[in-house]
């Protein structure tokens, strides 16, 4: 269930498509011309009967969908919120509606037989609210996908950086465990894989930079090159070069400068801003 309200923008319902839908309702069967219409007094109580009833269920459907947006929850309960929809937003407004034009007819004293309020205005009031039922579906069905999505990758980097894992490395005769936190690069040297630690402590680590890539969690470390696989918080320093290249300091320092070609600097400043 969700307890927080969520904004869609639907006023673009009622300033366009909801005066459209009533003026069609008057016009839509009618054979007379238009000069013709405007002509008739009971033209304009019809135009205004059709819209009223239009605004009504559109503010009705606007607190239903609300509603639902609140009761259900779009991920786990859709064909719930589907049924408890068909009745609320389809059947009970188009019973309203049909009601209206009754008692309508009956105040102009027009006989139910001599109307076509069964074949020609409950068929458009019934498309009239699959089409607005569908509007709204979509728009908060889109809007709740993309908020899922943002949480679901917020959780799965809030996962990755809470998750204490362990390296194991070569120590003499011994291997022994390294957490992920102590690390602050791996380089290679001489077709060997060097593990540094935030302590510039170095170790001998069994596999290559690619597995390293495969395994390692993306939000936390980045290949800087073919040699060079550098953690987030060992990134001391970044700047840029007369060639438009980015010079990259690093904590424990290395002996040798890091350079980061122009075409990928976009791409790990994209990286290294939004790192959470």
């Amino acid at each position: 269930m969700n307890t927080k309200q969520v904004n869609i923008n639907d006023k673009w319902l009622f300033i366009l498509v909801y005066p459209a839908i009533g003026i069609s309702f008057v016009h839509i069967g009618n054979d007379n011309p238009l000069m013709e219409l405007v002509r008739i007094p009971s033209y304009y109580s019809d135009l205004l009967i059709a819209i009223a009833v239009i605004y009504i269920v559109g503010f009705y459907l606007r607190w239903v969908f609300q509603r639902i947006d609140k009761r259900f929850d779009w991920e786990t309960q859709l064909k719930s919120q589907i049924k408890y929809q068909l009745f609320w937003c389809l059947l009970l407004p188009a019973i309203f509606a049909v009601v209206v034009e009754i008692v309508y007819l009956a105040l102009l004293k027009i006989p139910l037989a001599e109307s076509s309020i069964f074949y020609l205005e409950l068929p458009l009031i019934i498309v009239f609210l699959m089409v607005i039922n569908l509007i709204y579906f979509i728009l908060y069905f889109q809007l709740h996908s993309k908020n899922f999505k943002i949480v679901m990758e917020k959780r799965r980097m809030e996962n990755e950086l809470k998750q204490e894992n362990f390296l194991f490395v070569k120590q003499g005769n011994q291997t022994i465990q390294i957490p992920n936190s102590s690390i602050a690069y791996f380089i290679l040297k001489n077709k060997l894989t060097i593990l540094v630690t935030d302590e510039n402590r170095q170790f001998l680590f069994d596999k290559t930079m690619k597995e390293l890539m495969d395994t390692l969690p993306k939000s936390q470390f980045y290949r800087l090159n073919r040699q060079l696989i550098a953690k987030h918080s060992s990134i001391k320093k970044c700047s840029s070069t007369e060639t438009r290249r980015l010079k990259i300091e690093l904590n424990p320092p290395l002996n040798e400068e890091v350079y980061l070609p122009k075409a990928k600097v976009s791409l790990f400043m994209n990286w290294l801003t939004n790192m959470d």
